[in-house]
Formats: C-alpha cells, sequence, structure tokens
C-alpha cells in the first residue's frame, strides 16, 4: 500500500514538474521572440554604422597617404630661405612642379610672418591662417574640409608643419586634394548609391558638402548642417538629437521618421586627426532589404531556436529520468559494500514477515566491535574491504525468506527465521566464525569480536521494522559493555538503560568544562621499606546541585563506550602534571603517581606523543609516573599494548598491569609486556570456600609477577590479617582502605608531608575515622 502512494506521488510530482516546463517553454518561447524583435531592429542602426564607418576608413586612408606627402615635402624645405621675389617665383615652381608629380590640387606655403604664399589658384577657406597657426604651435599635420567649385563638390586641405630653424622662414606648407575621387569609387558606390542613400561631410563648424545621393544645388553654402536636417526630417528634436551625437561621439547613429518612412542616420569621424564627420542618411527598410530578408531571419531564427529549446527539453527530461532511476538504485543498493540499504531492507522485511505469519523471526542489528581500531591498525582501504567480507558472509548464510541490509559504517541489520532461540545463537556464532576467515584478520592473528543485539518479533505485533530495529539496537548498545557474551537480547530493561545513559551524555561535556570532575589520589605502601610508594590518582564526578558525587561505575563504562573517555584520561593526566608541577614549585613533598588509561584513549594516533609532551611541559622527571593499562586491553590486544609500552618507556614513563586476575588472566601477557608492575585485582582477596586455595592463587601471581622482575601491588588491602598474609607472601606493595582512602590533593599532599609509615598512619585515622564521600544517584533516579 505504502509503494503505491509513494508511486502515486512520484507520478503527480512528475506531472506538475512536465506542466511547469511547459509553462516555462511557453514563457522563454515569448521572452526569446520579443528579444528577436529587438535584435533585428538593432540590425538596421548596426548595418548603417558599419557601411559609414568603412566609407570613413576609404578617406582616412586616402588622407594619410597626402598626409604623408605633404609631410615629406615640408621636411624637404627645412632650411631653404626665400626673402626675395625670384626666390618665392623659384618656390612657387618647385610647390607647382610637387603638385603636378603628387596629385595636389594645389600647395603653398606660410612663412615666420604669417603670409601666405601659394601658386596662381589657391585653394584654403578663410580660416586657413588659423590652422595653419594650429599646425605650427601643436607640431602636428592638421586635416581641413574646404569648399571648391573649380575642383569638385569638396576638397581637403592638410597643413603639415616645418620644424623651427633659425636658417629658414618657412613654418607651413598647404597641400591641397580632392577627395571627391573617394566617393566616386566603386567601393563608394556599393557603400552608398547601391542603398539609395545620401552622404555628406560635415564640417567642425557645422558647415557641409554632399557627397552622393542629396540634390546638389547652392543651399549647402547658404545651410548649416543643422537647419539642413530640420528641414530634411521636419524637426527641430530630430537635428538637436543628431547635432549632440557628433559633438560628443566618434560614431554612431540616430533612428527618426518622417512621414511614416522610417531613416537611419549614421556617422563617423573622418580619421583620428580630422575635425570632419562623414554623415549617412539611409532608408531603414531599403537597409533592411538589402541586408537580408528581415522576416525570413526572424524566422528562421524562431525556428532554430525552438528546436534548440526542444532538444533541450528533452535532453532534460531523459536527465531527469535517468537520475531518477540513480536515485531509486541508489536507495536501495549500496555500492561501495554491495548489498541492499536500509530501505531496501525495510521492504523485503515488511513484505517477508506480513506473507509469512506463521514463521518465527528475530531482527538483529550488529556491528565489528572496536572498527575505530581496525581502521587505525589495518588501514581504512582494509577496513572496508572488511565490511564487503562480512557482507558476503551474512549473504552466504541466509537462509529461504530472510533479508539483510546495510545500514551506516559498519553496522548491518538482519531478519532471520528460527524455530528455537538456540538457532540465532548457533548462527550468529557461525557468521563470527567465517568473518574471523578475512585473510588480514587471520594473518595479523586478529580476532573480530560483533557488538550484537536481537529483538524476537512477538506474533501479533504490528510490524514497523523502524520500532524493531530500535529495539534491536539497544541491545546491541548493551552487548557493546560486555562483548564476552555471544549476544544481548532486548529486554524492557535496556530502553530505561537507555534513558539514563542518554541523560549523563547530556551532561558529560559541560562537567568536564566546569571541572566537575576531581582527582582523588590513593596512596600505597611499600611493605619493605615501610614508607609511602607513591599514589593512583583516580576520577570523581560532583554534582554542585546535589552536594554529592557520581559512582565512578555509572559513567566511566559509558565513557568507554562512547568515546569520551579518551577526554575525560587526557584531563585527569593533566591535573596529575599541575598537581605534581606545583608541589615542586612550592617546595613541598613529591611522590610518584600512576593514572589510569583505557583501551580507547591507548589506541589513539597521538597517544604516546601527547601524554610525552606534557611529562615535558611540566617537567615530571622519569620514572615519577606510571601508565597503568587493564588487563583485557592486555588480553585483546597483545601487539598493539606492546609497542605502545615500548614507546612511553623510552620517554620515561613506567608501566603496569592493573586489575590482573579479574579476567582473562594469561601468563604470555606477562612474558610478552615489558612493564614495570603487576597490579593484583582486589578480587583475589575475596574468601571462598577454600581459604587454603585462595592463599596459594595470591602467592603463585605474587611470584610469578616478581619472577618477570616486576613490582607487585596487591589492591583492595583492608584488613591487617591480609596484610600480614601478603608480606609473608613477598608481595611489594599494598593498597586499600587499610593504608589509606581516596584523598582529595589537598588532603593528599598533607598526608604526604607526614610520616607515612603503616603504624603512624592508621593511628591518624584511628584519630580521624574514615568519612566516606557523599555518593548520589541523581543521574539513575531522573
Amino acid at each position: 500500500m505504502k509503494n503505491k502512494v509513494m508511486r502515486s506521488v512520484k507520478k503527480r510530482i512528475l506531472t506538475v514538474l512536465f506542466v511547469s516546463v511547459a509553462v516555462l517553454f511557453v514563457v522563454i518561447f515569448g521572452m526569446t521572440t520579443v528579444e528577436c524583435v529587438k535584435v533585428f531592429t538593432s540590425d538596421a542602426e548596426r548595418a548603417a554604422e558599419t557601411k559609414t564607418q568603412e566609407a570613413a576608413d576609404l578617406f582616412d586612408a586616402c588622407a594619410r597617404e597626402y598626409v604623408l606627402k605633404t609631410e615629406l615635402l615640408a621636411a624637404d624645405l627645412k632650411g631653404d630661405i626665400y626673402v626675395t621675389d625670384d626666390e618665392y617665383k623659384a618656390l612657387d615652381d618647385k610647390l607647382r612642379a610637387e603638385a603636378a608629380e603628387k596629385g595636389f590640387l594645389s600647395l603653398s606655403v606660410f612663412d615666420d610672418r604669417g603670409e601666405h604664399h601659394s601658386m596662381e589658384t589657391p585653394y584654403y577657406g578663410d580660416s586657413s591662417e588659423v590652422t595653419a597657426l594650429l599646425a605650427r604651435t601643436t607640431g602636428n599635420s592638421i586635416v581641413s574640409v574646404l569648399r571648391s567649385e573649380s575642383a569638385g563638390r569638396f576638397c581637403v586641405a592638410i597643413y603639415a608643419p616645418v620644424s623651427e630653424d633659425a636658417d629658414s622662414t618657412i613654418r607651413c606648407v598647404c597641400g591641397i586634394f580632392s577627395a571627391q575621387e573617394v566617393f566616386d569609387s566603386d567601393e563608394a558606390e556599393a557603400l552608398f548609391s547601391d542603398y539609395q542613400a545620401d552622404a555628406f561631410v560635415v564640417g567642425a563648424d557645422d558647415s557641409y558638402y554632399i557627397c552622393t545621393g542629396a540634390d546638389d544645388s547652392d543651399k549647402a553654402e547658404r545651410m548649416s548642417f543643422y537647419n539642413y536636417m530640420v528641414s530634411f526630417a521636419g524637426s527641430e528634436e530630430v537635428a538637436k538629437e543628431i547635432r549632440s551625437a557628433l559633438q560628443t561621439r566618434d560614431f554612431g547613429s540616430v533612428r527618426f521618421s518622417v512621414k511614416g518612412t522610417e531613416y537611419v542616420f549614421s556617422f563617423s569621424r573622418m580619421g583620428k586627426s580630422s575635425s570632419a564627420y562623414l554623415s549617412v542618411i539611409y532608408e531603414r527598410n531599403v537597409l533592411l532589404n538589402r541586408e537580408g530578408n528581415f522576416y525570413t531571419k526572424f524566422v528562421v531564427a524562431i525556428i532554430n531556436l525552438s528546436v534548440i529549446f526542444a532538444l533541450a527539453l528533452i535532453f532534460y527530461f531523459l536527465e531527469k529520468y535517468r537520475k531518477h532511476k540513480e536515485e531509486l538504485q541508489a536507495e536501495e543498493f549500496d555500492p561501495v559494500i554491495k548489498c541492499s540499504t536500509y530501505a531496501k531492507f525495510k521492504k523485503d522485511a515488511e513484505r517477508l514477515i506480513l506473507d509469512n505469519r506463521a514463521l518465527h523471526y528475530a531482527v538483529v542489528c550488529l556491528d565489528i566491535h572496536n572498527f575505530k581500531y581496525v581502521q587505525d591498525h589495518f588501514g581504512e582501504d582494509i577496513a572496508e574491504d572488511a565490511k564487503r567480507f562480512a557482507s558476503s558472509i551474512f549473504s552466504s548464510v541466509l537462509q529461504k525468506n530472510e533479508t539483510y541490509g546495510h545500514l551506516t559504517g559498519d553496522r548491518f541489520v538482519l531478519l532471520l527465521r528460527y524455530e528455537v532461540k538456540s538457532e540465532i545463537s548457533s548462527r550468529l556464532t557461525l557468521i563470527g566464525e567465517l568473518v574471523n576467515h578475512y585473510t588480514p584478520f587471520r594473518k595479523n592473528n586478529f580476532f573480530c569480536l560483533f557488538s550484537i543485539g536481537v529483538y524476537y518479533i512477538l506474533p501479533a505485533e504490528t510490524v514497523d521494522i523502524d520500532a524493531l530495529l530500535n529495539k534491536a539496537y539497544l541491545a546491541q548498545l548493551a552487548h557493546k559493555k560486555t562483548p564476552t557474551a555471544a549476544y544481548i537480547p532486548y529486554d524492557e530493561s535496556l530502553y530505561e538503560n537507555y534513558r539514563v545513559e542518554a541523560n549523563i551524555e547530556s551532561k558529560m561535556e559541560g562537567a568536564l568544562k566546569k571541572c566537575d570532575f576531581h582527582l582523588f589520589y590513593q596512596p600505597k605502601y611499600n611493605i619493605a621499606k615501610q614508607c609511602l610508594d607513591g599514589a593512583e590518582t583516580l576520577v570523581r564526578w560532583y554534582d554542585m546541585e546535589h552536594n554529592g558525587y557520581v559512582p565512578p561505575q555509572k559513567f566511566v563504562p559509558l565513557f568507554e563506550l562512547n568515546g569520551f573517555i579518551n577526554k575525560l584520561d587526557r584531563y585527569v593526566f593533566i591535573h596529575a602534571c599541575e598537581f605534581f608541577a606545583n608541589a615542586v614549585r612550592n617546595g613541598l613533598r613529591v611522590t610518584p603517581i600512576s593514572v589510569n588509561v583505557s583501551r580507547v584513549t591507548a589506541i589513539q594516533k597521538d597517544f604516546v606523543s601527547f601524554y610525552a609532551t606534557n611529562k615535558t611541559k611540566y617537567n615530571i622527571p622519569d620514572g615519577y609516573i606510571t601508565i597503568e593499562f587493564t588487563e583485557s586491553f592486555s588480553f585483546t590486544n597483545m601487539d598493539v599494548l606492546k609497542n605502545i609500552v615500548l614507546e612511553l618507556k623510552k620517554t620515561g614513563f613506567r608501566c603496569s598491569i592493573d586489575d590482573f586476575g579479574s579476567g582473562y588472566s594469561s601468563c604470555g601477557v606477562l612474558k610478552e609486556l615489558p612493564v614495570d608492575e603487576l597490579k593484583l585485582d582486589m578480587f583475589l582477596l575475596k574468601a571462598s570456600d577454600n581459604p587454603q586455595k585462595d592463599d596459594a592463587l595470591v602467592e603463585m601471581m605474587i611470584r610469578l609477577g616478581k619472577s618477570f622482575e616486576m613490582k607487585v601491588t596487591q589492591e583492595g588491602v583492608e584488613t591487617m590479617e591480609q596484610f600480614e598474609k601478603l608480606k609473608a607472601m613477598g608481595c611489594d606493595v599494598i593498597q586499600g582502605y587499610l593504608y589509606s582512602k581516596p584523598l582529595l590533593t589537598d588532603d593528599f599532599q598533607s598526608f604526604v608531608n607526614g610520616t607515612t609509615d603503616l603504624e603512624s598512619v592508621m593511628k591518624r585515622n584511628v584519630e580521624a575515622p574514615y568519612k566516606k564521600p557523599k555518593y548520589i544517584d541523581f543521574l539513575i533516579n531522573k
């Protein structure tokens, strides 16, 4: 039913998506059409500007050629002196010859007095003297447009300065040539006549000269170009806009309309050194028709855009379909682990349970115990491959109507059938054995353990896979605390424990920041030397609100499980170093101290470097700090711990095995690990039905430790009877309430400063009886 609903929702989403895209297509099509109209509307302006620029370039090329000729002549005349009539006649002859040879209409000069000397027919306007003076003062050639009836419609004057020279009287050469030939050329014909255009040359003084197309009457002599445009366009606004454009830009265009006919006025400066503009008036429709059919272009462009957009739309939907397919596949198959995802597991598990109500099912949640160690020790690649290998084992042991899936990280979920619950235990044991056949594990003598939680589904229970998995997961969390069991089945008490642990975890970070974790030091007594032998650093969680301490057994196991113990261990070590350094700084007596390190802390990559760096930072002498490792860590990770111990000893630490005898005690541990101290668990002092065996076991442990040249310390000594027995057995050190309770920092310093033999200490204990700290269960009751 859920699958049908999901498919229906997805179908509606795709329908909405299709309609949205279709609407988007219409909107984009309309916007594209508007843009096309804008684009083709501007075609006329661009074409007009291009043609005018090409014509101006023709003129500029011609003008540059004559400028060069004039400047060469000016350079040739430099240094010549003309003061007599004969000399000026000779100059006139020379100018005539140069004009005929180089294609000038006329050549003339200006002397140092500003007087003009020319051939018989001068070609210059009223402002020639001013222009010549400008050329002389700026040192640059000046190009100016002149009117000449005899030479054609218009001509161009070039004023080239002659360099100042003490022996020369000539200051400027003026060469005049006809520019009409440029506009009578085939190139100009293609630019103007073929377009039925009117071309003008407009001077800086608003004079104008008709080049082609317009009526060449004597109006040009009487009217300014502004007045001509007022007459042509019938509008002073158009004429003003054109005049403003000519005054502010080097090229451009202006659109205007006359009696329904649209025109384009385009202009371009005729060379960088010219003050004149080439201006052309085009009829817009003629221009567009010559350049190509506007409507044909428009339709073709729209069709092309439509095809492109249609193809893009098709590609879009194909890509969406491909991605949708990939998402569905990714939702149901894990490509890295190569098995079903939890989403696929949920579908399959729900179907299997509902279709087989007569069968008994169990949900199993499991992961590799201490997987971070696998990652650090073997590397990420092997760790990932180990998950794939485990997945293949799960797949191989599945029976009919069973399934499994990958949750996250190294965690998996299985749905297994059973007739009796013992079958589940047997199959899980088999899985563990098969996984340990993984080659890297086998070659390195690494034994892989699983944290496993099992929930047995009740016959009439509602099939909610998430809820069933949560119960199996709570059982798995409980199994992490006791990994020696095959697995932990779910019961209701696990939920209450989970609630309590969640409450603890919500407070731990704040407590660490506020330094609510207090350090205690429990002194140790050296039997042979009859004095203080050092102290073990312990930690207690103080709750200011309830004015009491949280028992360590309530939070330490949880911190070891969630990894917070690493922060706490480092916190304890730093504060212990600070206490030691302050005592030395204040000239007080000091004694060796030991600190506990959990397995989680010890396997951190920077463990040794962190502890060694801070030992140096606080100037702790070698041999004054002992690192205590639990027996369980040494048993399960022998090779790793051995390397850690060797590195620590190189940096001046002493090492010990703590709680020896409480678990899987092994002589191999003592043989392989080069530790300095063996601490026997207080469990060995508890009386059994056979006291002789009790004493024999303790004595054997002491002799074993001493045979490996280790200092042997017995924990939990509370009576003189125990003390006398241990003394007779050859035990080196005792620790327990007989000698001293755990002491806060100031009390411990006072203890160290006093007499530390057993008799004196016991006497003080009688005089000041031990008051047990107030312990509270607020984290449990809340």
